[in-house]
């Protein structure tokens, strides 16, 4: 049996939007989003991450201050009770055309295989377009932005 997903964006819909955020003291949850996160994940959803981070090819931030902000950030959301399943990143800067950055589907497509996910039953949430529109092109059956998320029943 597969797996039903929620595709979360980082920034700006789990964590308070700070641009190029490399300062894990900045880190803070939404915690409205949090709370839905909960809803989903006690329907048996799992939890996944899917972030672009183009501050690491455009010299923003380091490998290492990203690692330090999600390191926060699954501390916060462990002490709230959410269960990541997986975090999937893309460093790429936007001229590179990389197929797993979004807009393009690459990482909820590697998500969906690496965890064996139902697309058609799972959704994806963000604060962009771009957001949205990975999660169309990967064939999610709902792709939302965070306000409509926050009123958004099962």
């Amino acid at each position: 049996m597969k797996n039903k997903a929620l595709f979360l964006d980082r920034d700006g819909t789990i964590i308070e939007h700070v641009p190029y955020i490399s300062d894990p003291a900045k880190v803070g949850l939404v915690m409205p989003v949090i709370r839905k996160m909960l809803e989903f994940q006690r329907k048996n959803y799992l939890v996944i991450i899917i972030t672009n981070q183009s501050g690491i090819a455009r010299g923003f931030i380091t490998q290492e201050e990203y690692d330090a902000v999600n390191t926060k950030m699954l501390k916060l959301l462990e002490i709230a009770g959410v269960r990541i399943t997986g975090i999937f990143m893309c460093p790429s800067h936007p001229d590179e055309k990389d197929p797993r950055r979004k807009p393009n589907p690459g990482m909820i497509l590697e998500a969906a295989e690496k965890f064996n996910i139902d697309l058609p039953e799972s959704i994806m949430v963000g604060d962009s377009e771009n957001d949205l529109e990975a999660g169309k092109r990967a064939g999610v059956k709902i792709s939302l932005p965070v306000a409509k998320f926050l009123n958004f029943s099962l």
